[in-house]
C-alpha cells in the first residue's frame, strides 16, 4: 500500500532569518513614515502666534538667529549657548535660545551641519517641537545662563517654554524610510532561497488496522 502524505508548516533557520529581516524592514519603514510626517506640515513661524498652538512633534520652519547676549564682564554679544551633548559615535549637538510663538525656547542643532550654518546665519531651517531638551527639561542649564550672561530679563518658567525645537534636515527626514530597503531586499531574496516552508511528511500506518492512519 502506497504511503499517504500530509503537508505541514515547518520553517527552517533560513525562513526565520528572512522573516526577521522583513520585520526589521517594516520597523524602519514605520519609523521613516513617522519622521516624514513630523516635518511634512511645514507651518511658518508667522502661523504660530501663541504658545497653545504649538504641540509636541508639530513641524515648523523659521529663519531666526539664536538669542545673543554678553557674558558677565564682556562687551561683545554672542549666541547664548545652553547645552552641548553627543549623539552617537561622531555626532554632537548644540543648544541655543530663540524667541518663537511668544516664548523663549531651546533650539537643538547638529554641529558642523548645513542646518547649523543656516541657523547661525538667520536662514530658513526645519524643525519640530519637542519636550526633550526644552527649557523645562534643563532647569540647571537655564540657571547657569542666568548667572553667566548679563540678561536684561532673566529666563524664567513664565517666559521660557516647555517645548523646545529640534532642527533637522527635511530631506533626510523625508527619505529616512529608505533605511528599510536593504533589509526588505535581502529578506525577500533570503525567503526565495529558503524555498517553501511547507513540507510533505508520510503518515504512519497502524499495523493492527491498516485502514487506520495515525
Amino acid at each position: 500500500m502506497a504511503n499517504s502524505y500530509i503537508t505541514k508548516f515547518s520553517p527552517n533557520k533560513k525562513h526565520i532569518i528572512a522573516v526577521l529581516l522583513l520585520l526589521t524592514a517594516v520597523i524602519f519603514f514605520g519609523i521613516g513614515i513617522f519622521r516624514a510626517m513630523r516635518v511634512s506640515g511645514q507651518p511658518d513661524i508667522t502661523e504660530l502666534t501663541s504658545e497653545p498652538i504649538a504641540h509636541e512633534n508639530d513641524s515648523i520652519i523659521f529663519a531666526q538667529k539664536p538669542f545673543e547676549s554678553c557674558l558677565n564682564g564682556a562687551s561683545k554679544e554672542s549666541p547664548v549657548g545652553i547645552v552641548s551633548f553627543s549623539g552617537g559615535l561622531t555626532d554632537s549637538y548644540e543648544g541655543y535660545i530663540v524667541n518663537i510663538a511668544g516664548k523663549y525656547r531651546t533650539v537643538i542643532v547638529k554641529n558642523n551641519s548645513e542646518e547649523f550654518d543656516n541657523l547661525m546665519n538667520g536662514e530658513k531651517v526645519t524643525g519640530y517641537f519637542t519636550h526633550k531638551n526644552s527649557c523645562d527639561a534643563l532647569p540647571g542649564h537655564i540657571d547657569s545662563v542666568n548667572s553667566h550672561y548679563a540678561l536684561e530679563t532673566p529666563f524664567t518658567k513664565e517666559n521660557c517654554s516647555d517645548l523646545g525645537i529640534m532642527i533637522v534636515s527635511r530631506k533626510t527626514e523625508l527619505l529616512s524610510f529608505l533605511w528599510g530597503m536593504p533589509f526588505l531586499i535581502i529578506g525577500l531574496i533570503s525567503l526565495f532561497l529558503a524555498g517553501s516552508p511547507f513540507f510533505n511528511f508520510p503518515e504512519s500506518i497502524n499495523e493492527n488496522n491498516p485502514d487506520t492512519i495515525t
